[in-house]
C-alpha cells in the first residue's frame, strides 16, 4: 500500500478548518483525554474534533496522553477511553493508542500497558502504544506489546521534514515531526507517515451483498419448569449441571433431599441448588418443600422428691397451687379426663410430678 499521512491533534491546536485539513491528510488520531477517568481530564477539543471528522469524511483514530504509575490508574485510564470512546467505536478507522511518554512513569510501563490493552480489546477495540524510539529501545522491549499496533516518535532535526526511520521492529506509525505544516491548521501540528492499511482492517470495505437467504430456523428458547427461589424437595441429584444419569447421587447420601434454585442454566441438570449443594433436573424434584410446623415447647413442674402419698401435699411441696380447680386443669393438660379427685386420677399426677413429666 501507498504511505499514508496522519496528524495527531490535541486541544492546543486550537480551532482547527477540517474542511482544508481533508484535502491534506489521509487521517487524524485525536486525543480524548490524559490520565484517570475524571470528565476534567478529557481533551476540551476531543468531541468537536471527532464530529468534525465525521461531518468532513476524515479516517480517525484516539490516544490517551498516560500519567499512571499503578495499576489502578491504568484501568483507570482505560475506563477513561471506554467512557468517552462508546459513541464513535464503530466510526472509527484508526486505533485507540495509549501515549507513554510522560517522566517518572517508565517502571512498570510494559505491566500497566497490556492492563489497559486487555480492557480495550475485551470491548472490541483495536488498541495500539506510542512512544519515542527511545522509549521503546530502553522501557518497551522484550516484546509483550507486539500484540499493539505500534506508532514511533522519532524526530531527528525536528525540522518539519521525515528524516531517519524508527530503529523500532513492527512500527507501523512514524511520527517524524511536531513542527509540521498543514493548511486550515494555524501553527504546528505533528505529523506521521502510516505505512499500514489499518483502515482496511478496523473497517473493511463492505462486498455486494449476496441474494438474502432464509435464515435456518431456530430452535426455540427453552423453557423451564421451576425458576430461581423455588425451594425444592429432590429424590436425586448431581455433583455438575453435564453429568449424565449413570452419575446421580440418591438424596439419602446428601446432608438433606431439599434445597433453593439459585441458579439456571442451560444444561442436563440446569438447576444449581443453595449455590452449590447440587444440581437437578426436572426429573429429580419432588415437589415444592414445606418447612415442619414448629413443634410447641413443653414445660414441666419440678419434681417431686418426697414421701408423702397425698398430690394436695406434693404440688405444694413444689411451690403449686393445689386447689382442686387447678388439679383439675393440671390432669385435662396431661392426659386424664373428667377428674374428680379419685385416688386412681391422683396416684397418675402424683407419678408424672415424681417423674418431672407432669406437664404446666
Amino acid at each position: 500500500m501507498s504511505e499514508l499521512k496522519l496528524i495527531d491533534i490535541s486541544y492546543h491546536n486550537g480551532e482547527i478548518d477540517f474542511a482544508k485539513v481533508k484535502t491534506q491528510v489521509d487521517g487524524a488520531v485525536i486525543r480524548c483525554g490524559y490520565g484517570d477517568n475524571a470528565e476534567s481530564q478529557d481533551d476540551k477539543k476531543f468531541k468537536e474534533y471527532t464530529e468534525a471528522c465525521i461531518t468532513h469524511d476524515i479516517p480517525f483514530g484516539f490516544y490517551l496522553y498516560s500519567y499512571a504509575t499503578t495499576m489502578d490508574q491504568a484501568k483507570s485510564e482505560a475506563d477513561h477511553c471506554l467512557r468517552l470512546l462508546a459513541p464513535y467505536k464503530d466510526r472509527m478507522s484508526y486505533p485507540v493508542y495509549l501515549d507513554l511518554e510522560k517522566p517518572g512513569t517508565e517502571c512498570g510501563a510494559v505491566e500497566r500497558a497490556l492492563t489497559f490493552g486487555e480492557i480495550l480489546e475485551r470491548e472490541g477495540y483495536v488498541v495500539g502504544i506510542y512512544a519515542s524510539e527511545y522509549w521503546w529501545n530502553t522501557y518497551l522491549s522484550g516484546g509483550s506489546l507486539n500484540r499493539y499496533t505500534k506508532w514511533v516518535a522519532k524526530y531527528g532535526t525536528n525540522d518539519g521534514a521525515p528524516q531517519t526511520r524508527p530503529s523500532v521492529d513492527g512500527t507501523d506509525i512514524w511520527q517524524y515531526t511536531s513542527v509540521g505544516k498543514v493548511n486550515g491548521i494555524s501553527g504546528n501540528v505533528d505529523i506521521n507517515i502510516c505505512y499500514r492499511d489499518l483502515p482496511s482492517e478496523i473497517r473493511p470495505v463492505e462486498t455486494a451483498a449476496e441474494p438474502a437467504q432464509t435464515p435456518a430456523p431456530q430452535p426455540a428458547p427453552r423453557t423451564y419448569v421451576h425458576a430461581v427461589g423455588e425451594h425444592v424437595v429432590f429424590s436425586t441429584c448431581y455433583a455438575s449441571s453435564t453429568d449424565p444419569t449413570s452419575k446421580a447421587i440418591p438424596a439419602t447420601s446428601m446432608s438433606r433431599n431439599h434445597g433453593m434454585i439459585t441458579k439456571i442454566v442451560d444444561a442436563a441438570n440446569p438447576y444449581l441448588l443453595d449455590n452449590g449443594l447440587c444440581w437437578v433436573n426436572d426429573g429429580d424434584i419432588r415437589g415444592l418443600y414445606t418447612a415442619p410446623a414448629p413443634q410447641p415447647v413443653v414445660s414441666y413442674y419440678q419434681a417431686y422428691t418426697g414421701t408423702s402419698t397425698s398430690i394436695v401435699d406434693a404440688l405444694k411441696a413444689v411451690g403449686v397451687d393445689s386447689s382442686f380447680a387447678n388439679r383439675n386443669s393440671i390432669a385435662g393438660k396431661n392426659g386424664i379426663s373428667n377428674y374428680s379427685g379419685t385416688a386412681e386420677q391422683n396416684e397418675k399426677i402424683l407419678a408424672l410430678l415424681r417423674n418431672g413429666k407432669l406437664i404446666k
